[in-house]
């Protein structure tokens, strides 16, 4: 998508496939709680820039 535009921190095909991971990994028990995609480049990064995969507080 053209929403980040050059400052976007991931592309759309990255996006893309982690949110289909995220999909793939979560189940009932999940219901109801907020995730963060898990990008493995930016997993050490400082939040909001983080994308470790783990459940985000709302």
């Amino acid at each position: 998508t053209d929403l980040g535009g050059d400052d976007a921190d991931i592309d759309a095909d990255t996006s893309t496939n982690a949110v289909l991971d995220l999909i793939s990994r979560v189940g009932r028990k999940d219901n109801g709680k907020f995730f963060n995609i898990r990008v493995p480049a930016f997993d050490h990064r400082p939040a909001p820039f983080q994308y470790a995969g783990e459940e985000i507080p709302w």
